[in-house]
């Protein structure tokens, strides 16, 4: 049988070449030192933004604890109090009706609400509790000075990360970054 010649494909006398099958220990060692140099240099940024976050959740938390009190006070036409759970706000917090306006009467047994203890920040420890009226306002005890500041500080301390729950006599609440005062 005649095939046509353009039909017809002539096969290579040789074999081509084989080609890679992996790398070679110098481009694996390249690799390694690359990524320890990315790493090494990426890793203290993640550590300020591991302290940035862990303040600024604490920050958010104590806001949020501060604006359910206020509400429920308003809520309930009655007075209610937020306050540090035992010596510290690092030990977590209670938020609870306040016959009394005593906010030492607030107990875990009849508080509305409890927050955990938070980690590896410092809180300041003035005030240790806050009381709102029915109203929504603050009620300012003596001895304290509006706005209220409650601090919150990496440990150890890093004024480059602090955050500050601010409380107006109103019973307005906020946050504000860095060392600035309320």
């Amino acid at each position: 049988m005649n095939f046509p010649k353009k039909l017809i494909r002539r096969m290579p006398l040789t074999q081509p070449p084989l080609t890679q099958q992996g790398v070679t220990l110098l481009e694996l060692l390249t690799v390694v030192v690359i990524v320890a140099v990315v790493v090494s240099l990426a890793l203290p940024s993640f550590t300020t933004l591991t302290r940035q976050s862990r303040v600024t959740n604490t920050a958010n938390d104590l806001l949020a604890a501060v604006t359910f009190a206020r509400g429920q006070a308003i809520d309930r036409q009655r007075p209610v109090s937020l306050r540090a759970n035992g010596a510290s706000w690092t030990l977590g917090w209670l938020v609870g009706i306040d016959p009394t306006r005593t906010p030492s009467s607030v107990t875990a047994a009849n508080a509305l609400k409890a927050g955990q203890g938070f980690n590896n920040v410092s809180i300041g420890t003035v005030p240790l509790s806050m009381t709102f009226q029915p109203d929504g306002t603050l009620v300012v005890t003596a001895g304290l000075v509006v706005p209220l500041r409650i601090q919150i500080d990496n440990v150890p301390t890093d004024t480059v990360v602090r955050r500050s729950v601010c409380v107006r006599n109103s019973g307005q609440a906020y946050v504000v970054k860095g060392a600035t005062l309320c």
